[in-house]
């Protein structure tokens, strides 16, 4: 009997692995990130990057594709097949694509296209399919979830109560004082912490910028040469969390996005080395 409990662990353990290929994209320039794939989701497109399997923010739709509202903004950023994806913070415009500094993961997972898929089809239709929120890929974990559904501001502060060495974000626009909350008590109870906010994102009323900056946290505001810096990646310990979302009350509860969670080392070592150049 133990040994037959064993093989059904080890068959179920297998089933929920997988293992695939992981690049990041660094913007500017990506222009080819969405190549060979035709349905997508996007806040906003550009005529030259338009297809009819997208689907675009209602606001922002420019006749090619399907229109979609939301309570807020339909603001996710990802592409996907029945065995790759992507996403991360660009949208299919001069300006995100070759102007404004963005990270692009593209990865080789089954599972993550299910998700997406499902996500797509509730967008577009109104049903929804299955989600896999927990798994592997290279053995390693990985972590994915939707807003408003899933709550992308929960999944984010869950690794910011556990972290023990370091937190380094890259933020557009951070407004959501339960996030600032948690990385000052991080920052209090040791970890070290760091953030490069956009000048523009820093500026705005509800910015958790100074209330990071007068609790003696590391945090600078940045504007690149052209464009803006439209990151939303958090490195925590050894995992990033990474996708459309920006950190605010709206992208919670009201916008469609996405947050996706790896301990992937080479995405790891893209986003740390994308901190690095930005913060220095």
């Amino acid at each position: 009997m133990r040994y037959v409990l064993f093989v059904l662990f080890v068959l179920v353990s297998c089933a929920s692995s997988e293992y695939g290929d992981i690049e990041v994209f660094v913007c500017p320039p990506c222009p080819e990130v969405f190549s060979g794939f035709e349905r997508c989701a996007f806040y906003e497109v550009d005529t030259q990057w338009a297809r009819e399997g997208m689907l675009v923010d209602a606001d922002q739709y420019a006749g090619v594709g399907t229109p979609v509202r939301v309570a807020g903004y339909m603001h996710h950023k990802f592409c996907f097949n029945d065995t790759h994806v992507v996403f991360g913070s660009a949208n299919p415009t001069v300006f995100g694509l070759l102007i404004s500094d963005n990270l692009m993961v593209r990865i080789a997972s089954e599972t993550l296209a299910e998700n997406f898929a499902s996500e797509y089809a509730l967008l577009k239709t109104g049903n929804q399919g299955a989600h896999t929120r927990s798994f592997t890929i290279n053995d390693l974990p990985v972590e994915h979830v939707f807003c408003p559904r899933h709550g992308c501001e929960q999944m984010l502060l869950s690794y910011i109560h556990a972290a023990e060495r370091e937190i380094m974000f890259l933020a557009f626009s951070f407004t959501s004082r339960p996030i600032g909350d948690a990385l000052v008590a991080a920052h209090l109870r040791g970890v070290h912490v760091q953030g490069v906010f956009d000048a523009w994102g820093a500026g705005s009323q509800h910015s958790q910028y100074h209330v990071l900056a007068s609790q003696n946290i590391s945090v600078t505001r940045y504007r690149p040469a052209q464009g803006v810096m439209h990151h939303k990646a958090f490195i925590v310990d050894d995992t990033v969390i990474i996708g459309s979302f920006n950190p605010s009350a709206n992208a919670n509860t009201r916008n469609a996005e996405t947050l996706v969670a790896l301990a992937d080392p080479d995405v790891l070592a893209a986003v740390r080395a994308e901190f690095v150049r930005i913060a220095q």
